[in-house]
């Protein structure tokens, strides 16, 4: 799967407007796809959706890794994150 495809999947499910995958690395697109999945389970209100500075992404991407950590789920995703930026 490409790029392009990525990004015009995730925007179908979130009903979102990401532009391309590097716009995902402030953790609020990985965050949405998990709260689709578990319903109520990311504290949405505590992300920054306008994150501009690397203290926001990382402030994002922690209530990520505290969610999957409460739903017992690898955490493989933050590392790739990590890697990204």
């Amino acid at each position: 799967m490409g790029r392009l495809e990525l990004v015009s999947w995730l925007n179908h499910a979130l009903r979102s407007d990401y532009a391309s995958v590097q716009e995902c690395g402030d953790g609020v697109a990985y965050c949405q796809l998990l709260d689709a999945l578990h319903p109520g389970a990311v504290p949405l209100h505590r992300l920054d959706f306008n994150a501009r500075y690397l203290a926001d992404n990382e402030r994002n991407v922690r209530v990520l890794s505290q969610t999957m950590w409460s739903l017992g789920l690898p955490q493989v995703v933050l590392l790739l994150l990590y890697l990204l930026q």
